[in-house]
């Protein structure tokens, strides 16, 4: 993700969280090392995760 474009998302997608949701996840993000040979593969599982997450999204905002 450090390395990927920034992403643009509604509002409503999203929710308070308590640090000790965030904290952890951000404290396991900095600790690792960049490993250029899974790069482009860890971009395309980012990429597929929010192409289903906006499907997901929009179906229920249709409904």
């Amino acid at each position: 993700m450090r390395e990927g474009a920034d992403l643009v998302w509604p509002m409503t997608g999203f929710r308070a969280a308590f640090d000790t949701e965030v904290i952890p996840l951000l404290a396991a993000l900095a600790g690792k090392e960049r490993e250029p040979r899974y790069a482009i593969l860890a971009h395309r599982q980012l990429r597929l995760f929010v192409d289903r997450l906006w499907e997901s999204q929009q179906k229920s905002n249709q409904e």
